[in-house]
């Protein structure tokens, strides 16, 4: 989307590797484009081990800090948690109405 415009802030444009992931463009105050991160959609615990892997990778050549790296690796273990904890709710209420069934039925 390179218009010969400079981006705007809150604007989606495609990332310039591969220009499928899009980003967000956010604007310093000198009026450069700061880096931004990719929009990922972690719903599902594969989604986020391979997001951790990034961030441990990224870590481990020097682009991200380890406080960086740290602070993202514990959102992400949150969000699996939460996957986790999720996909074990809807099996136990699936577990519950099949119980209900049952008990219905004598």
């Amino acid at each position: 989307m390179d218009n010969g415009k400079p981006p705007i802030e809150g604007e989606t444009v495609p990332n310039g590797n591969d220009g499928r992931a899009l980003v967000t463009v956010y604007v310093e105050k000198n009026g450069k484009p700061t880096p931004t991160p990719r929009k990922f959609k972690l719903t599902s615990l594969k989604a986020v081990r391979r997001e951790m892997s990034r961030i441990y990778a990224r870590a481990n050549n020097g682009e991200l800090s380890y406080p960086d790296a740290c602070r993202a690796t514990f959102i992400l273990s949150n969000i699996s948690k939460v996957l986790e904890l999720t996909e074990i709710e809807a099996r136990l209420r699936k577990l519950e109405a099949i119980e209900d069934l049952k008990h219905d039925k004598i």
